[in-house]
C-alpha cells in the first residue's frame, strides 16, 4: 500500500502527527523500531498547553509552582497560586494517543527497525512506499543519521523514584559542575517524586 505520510517513531511527537494528519484525511503509517508503544523512563512533567492540545486521563498531579536551588545555596520559589504544569503517566499519555490516530485510520507497525531509506521507500522487514516522511525517533535519530543531518546534541538523564516530599511543587537544582549545562529535578508523582538528572552531551 502506498501511504501519503510515513513517519518513524511512535512517541508523543509521532502519534501526534499521526493523529492529527490521519483525521485529516492522509494515509498515514507509524514505524516503531520497539514492540510496543511507551517504555521510556520520562519526568512526566508537561504544560497545560500540551493538555489544551492532548485531552488525557493520565494526568496524575498537578503542579503549582517551582523550588529553583543554586549552587550558592540560595533558593527562589515561583509560582504557588495556581496550576502551572501537570505530571503525567507518559506510558497511558503516548498510548491514549497512539489509539485516538488508529481510530481515525493511521497504521502501526511494531518492532520495525528501518534499515534505508532511499526513493519514497522505507526498508526494514517489508518495504513501505511514502510520499512525505517524518523523523519523529527521538534524540538518536535514525531518520536523521540516514539524511546526514549533522551530529545532534542531547542530554544523557537517568531518574529513579522517592519519597514525596511536597505535593504540587517542583524542585530543580542549578549546578554546572554536577549537572553540565542542565540540571537536577524532583518531581512530585502520585505517590512517590521523580528525582533525576541530566548532562548534555554530543552524538
Amino acid at each position: 500500500m502506498q501511504f501519503d505520510i510515513a513517519i518513524v517513531g511512535a512517541g508523543i511527537a509521532g502519534n501526534s502527527a499521526a493523529y492529527e494528519l490521519a483525521r485529516k484525511g492522509y494515509r498515514v503509517i507509524v514505524l516503531e523500531k520497539k514492540k510496543e508503544i511507551g517504555g521510556k523512563i520520562c519526568g512526566g512533567l508537561i504544560s497545560k498547553r500540551v493538555i489544551n492540545l492532548q485531552k488525557t486521563d493520565a494526568i496524575l498531579n498537578e503542579i503549582k509552582g517551582a523550588y529553583i536551588h543554586f549552587p550558592n545555596g540560595k533558593e527562589v520559589c515561583i509560582g504557588g497560586e495556581k496550576t502551572h504544569a501537570y505530571v503525567i503517566d507518559r506510558d497511558k499519555f503516548v498510548n491514549e494517543i497512539a489509539e485516538k490516530a488508529m481510530a481515525e485510520g493511521a497504521v502501526y507497525k511494531l518492532n520495525f527497525l528501518v534499515r534505508k531509506v532511499c526513493q519514497n521507500k522505507i526498508y526494514g522487514k517489508e518495504e513501505i512506499k511514502f510520499e512525505y516522511l517524518i523523523g519523529a525517533d527521538g534524540a538518536k535519530s535514525k531518520v536523521a543519521e540516514l539524511f546526514n543531518m549533522g551530529e545532534i546534541s542531547y542530554i544523557n538523564a537517568i531518574q529513579g523514584e522517592g519519597k514525596k516530599l511536597e505535593e504540587d511543587f517542583v524542585r530543580v537544582y542549578l549546578d554546572n559542575e554536577l549537572f553540565p549545562n542542565f540540571f537536577g529535578w524532583i518531581i512530585p508523582a502520585d505517590e512517590k517524586a521523580r528525582i533525576g538528572l541530566g548532562c548534555q552531551s554530543k552524538k
